[in-house]
This record gives structure tokens, sequence and C-alpha cells, in this order.
């Protein structure tokens, strides 16, 4: 574990490991059938790290978001949805009042974390944390950073219930920390240029999702930042949060070998998942082989594996990278 653990922060150049993931809809609501689902994947395809997939909106029911669940048809990634947000207005986050973190929906994912390391106590494991902000901007159908621009009017509200959403994320990451993850996978939303938002937006966005990362650093033994979007402000995102490690769209953005020269760290990523449905193995990039690309790297993918790509395709894949 302890070698992998430092592949993963950029410590070693010897060793190919490999990490895949995907969300388990319908599923994936009850915490039994979630750990049943990743311990089959796992067998299936053996991770050296394993990233542990809640449903993609455990973290707003708790505070008051009707939820459907995820599809499982083909090419969808499988996630959660809000069908009603509870915040629309800017008053509305009024409504955002403190909750237990190891209780409700979230307390079910500590479960999860649980039930996982004493299956596989030996296997690396990151638990997928979302940041604060997009949190926020899943409780508002996306409306957060507007109501943050206006908060002139009924700021109160909003920094207030951003301050319990930053309260909470600290307090269940630490509590997935203590139940047997050991480590973080710290997905945001916000660095992707692609949303329009202004320089100064930008700042602030990241200045809000580094207080709290920064926090979590300091129990988890390792973090994994995962930067979501076609055009993430790369540089920029890790030179605030500083990751041991960064996963990211790298078929659609910056690419390998500017990434390597652009942070020291463990790169996650190779596995583009549209090709991966579609089967097109000659196409899925090699780092290693196909760019040179000098360890340490994880193959996995650049986002989550879509709803009905062939088991046997993945299991070929990864048995090819590993010899």
């Amino acid at each position: 574990m302890d070698n992998v653990i430092q592949t993963i922060k950029g410590k070693t150049t010897q060793e190919k490991l490999v990490s895949y993931w995907r969300h388990y809809p319908q599923r994936d609501h009850n915490i039994d059938y979630l750990v049943e689902d990743t311990l089959k994947d796992y067998r299936l395809f053996p991770s050296d790290v394993v990233k542990l997939s809640p449903q993609g909106r455990y973290c707003v029911e708790d505070f008051g978001c009707k939820i459907r669940r995820g599809s499982t048809d083909a090419r969808s990634d499988g996630s959660s949805k809000c069908v009603r947000c509870i915040i629309d207005k800017i008053s509305d986050w009024d409504k955002i009042k403190e909750i237990d973190p190891n209780d409700g929906v979230y307390g079910q994912q500590i479960k999860y974390v649980q039930k996982m390391s004493k299956q596989l106590p030996d296997i690396p494991m990151m638990m997928t944390i979302f940041s604060p902000v997009m949190v926020a901007r899943k409780l508002s159908s996306n409306k957060f950073q507007d109501h943050l621009d206006d908060s002139d009017n009924y700021g109160q509200y909003v920094e207030a219930a951003f301050k319990i959403i930053e309260n909470t994320t600290i307090e269940y990451a630490k509590s997935c920390i203590d139940a047997g993850s050991n480590g973080i996978f710290y997905a945001i939303q916000t660095a992707d240029k692609q949303l329009g938002f202004s320089d100064s937006m930008m700042k602030k966005l990241l200045k809000l999702n580094s207080r709290v990362f920064q926090e979590i650093k300091k129990k988890s033994e390792f973090t994994v930042l995962h930067l979501h979007g076609d055009d993430v402000r790369f540089k920029e995102s890790l030179d605030k949060l500083a990751p041991d490690a960064v996963n990211w769209h790298h078929d659609k953005g910056i690419n390998f070998q500017e990434a390597k020269k652009l942070f020291k760290g463990g790169l996650f990523g190779g596995i583009n998942p549209e090709m991966m449905y579609e089967g097109n193995l000659n196409k899925i990039i090699d780092p290693c082989n196909d760019l040179h690309l000098e360890l340490p790297f994880i193959f996995s993918p650049s986002c989550v594996i879509l709803q009905g790509t062939s088991d046997v395709k993945i299991k070929d894949l990864f048995t090819d990278y590993k010899k």
C-alpha cells in the first residue's frame, strides 16, 4: 500500500498502476448494494487504488433537495439528478440549516467507506468528496455563483449557508478518513473555462474550494483533485489547491506532456470514456508507451466510465496496459 501511495504522490517511477470507477445507478442508494457492486467491479478489474463512488447527489439530500436515481441507459454517466432543488432565489439560502454529516444520507456514505475498508483492508481507497462550491451549485441548479455575485442583496444568507456547507464537507471528509478512506478524490466543476466565469469569479470560487481542501489535506494520506470540464484552468487550480495527484479531461484540454511540465505529482488518466464505450481500444492513449511519458502515472478514466461499456473490453485494456 505504501508504495502505491508514494506513486500517487509522484515519488516513485517504476510501477504501472490502474484505477477504475463508474456509477451504479438504481442500486447506489442502498449501501449494501453499492458495496456489492463496487466489490464486483474490483474483482473484475483489480485496481491498485480504489475510488469509492457514491451516488452523485448524496451531498444535497440531507439539506432538502429531491433527487431522481441515475439512469442505466447506455452511454449515460449513471449519476443521480435533482428534480427539485431547495434553492431558487437568493433569499432561499436561509433554508440551509446545520446537519449532522455522520447521520442521514451523508452518514450512509460513511458506512459505505467502513464496509469497503473491511473488505479490502490492504488496498488504498479514496472517497469521492464534492467541493463545497460544487455542493452549493447542486443545491441551487447552478445559481450559486450568480447569488454570490449579487451578495449585496441578502448576502448574509449566502455567506451563512456556505459556511454550513463548508463545515459539513470538512467534518464529513474527516469522518470518511476515520472510517477507512486513505485518500480523498476531491471533485470541482468550476475550473472549466467554458462556464464563462470572469477571472475574478474564478479566483473567488477557487479560494472557496481551497479553504476546505487545505483542512482535508491535514488528515488525509493523499489527495487527488478531479478537474471536471472540457477546458479547465489547470495551472491556476493546481497552484491554488496543491493536491498530491490530478485527474482531468485530458482528451479535451491540456495534454499529458504539458501537464507533466506544470505539475510534479501523480497523474490519473488515459481512458477516454467515449472511446472506451465504443470499444476503440486502439484510440485509448497509453501515456507511458504511446507518449513515452515517465511514471508516476495511474491509468484511469478521465471521468466516470459510461453505462453499457463492455466489461470484456475494459479487462482487456487493463491487462494489456499492465504487461
